[in-house]
């Protein structure tokens, strides 16, 4: 919970990251906590958008939410290669992240393009100097 202005409000805080373009699901090697090797079913952005569909129903809906991306969205896979980040654009956007982080794989194509592409998602992006409103 936090005030503003003496007025209470409560929400859940959603933070995915680093999905590195993962369009489909994949399996994953992970270690246990006890050195084990383990495969699971991880990525995906029908997978991820599920989970976070998922978790604003328990929390009351999405404007009960805040939904933060801290980056590394559009280095991955061949595909999203081949279009320079655009094949990530729609799927990303299907998220509907409130705010993301710039990571350090979003400068793979050069400060021009990342600038085309943060014009295309439908969050605000942060960049040095602060928050930067995107057409939404």
């Amino acid at each position: 919970a936090t005030c503003i202005h003496g007025k209470k409000y409560s929400f859940t805080l959603l933070y995915i990251g680093d999905n590195h373009a993962n369009l489909l699901e994949h399996d994953e090697i992970f270690l246990t906590a006890d050195g084990q090797v383990e495969y699971a079913t991880a990525g995906g952005y029908p997978r991820i958008k599920r989970a976070l569909d998922l978790l604003r129903r328990e929390a009351g809906g999405r404007s009960k939410t805040l939904t933060i991306d801290s980056g590394d969205i559009v280095q991955g896979g061949a595909v999203v290669q081949a279009t320079r980040g655009e094949a990530v654009v729609e799927p990303q956007n299907s998220l509907r992240v409130d705010a993301a982080i710039v990571g350090n794989w979003e400068v793979l194509y050069g400060p021009q393009r990342l600038q085309e592409l943060a014009t295309k998602f439908k969050f605000t992006t942060r960049r040095e100097g602060g928050f930067t409103p995107v057409k939404t």
